[in-house]
C-alpha cells in the first residue's frame, strides 16, 4: 500500500506541545507534502519516501514510540498527519506508541 493524494490542504496541531500547522500537498517537482509553522512562517518538506517507510514499518508490526518517526516535531506531525488521513496509523497516546489501524 501507499500513501495517496487525500491531503491537499488541512490545519494541524502537534500532540504534546499543541504547535499550529498547515499541511499540504507539494505542487510540482517532487512528491510530498509542505508542513508550514503557523507560529513562524518556516516550512519543512514531508516526503513521500518517509512517508512510505513509516507506513511499511508499521505494517512490518513495528510499534513506532513517539518522537522515532523523526526527532523533528515538525515532521513527525506532518507525517502522523498524512497517515491518519489515509486512516493507516493508531496513535496511542497512553503508551505513547504509533502502531498500524485494524
Amino acid at each position: 500500500m501507499r500513501a495517496t493524494d487525500k491531503t491537499v490542504r488541512m490545519k494541524v496541531e502537534s500532540m504534546n506541545q499543541g504547535k499550529k500547522y498547515i499541511l499540504s500537498k507539494r505542487k510540482g517537482k517532487g512528491a510530498g507534502w509542505l508542513l508550514l509553522r503557523v507560529a513562524t512562517g518556516k516550512t519543512v518538506k514531508i516526503t513521500l519516501n518517509m512517508v512510505n517507510k513509516t507506513m511499511k514499518r508499521l505494517q512490518d508490526g513495528e510499534q513506532i514510540p513517539f518522537r522515532k518517526i523523526s526527532y523533528t516535531v515538525a515532521i513527525e506531525t506532518g507525517v502522523v498527519e498524512v497517515l491518519k488521513k489515509e486512516n493507516f496509523i493508531n496513535v496511542d497516546k497512553v503508551n505513547k506508541v504509533y502502531t498500524l489501524k485494524d
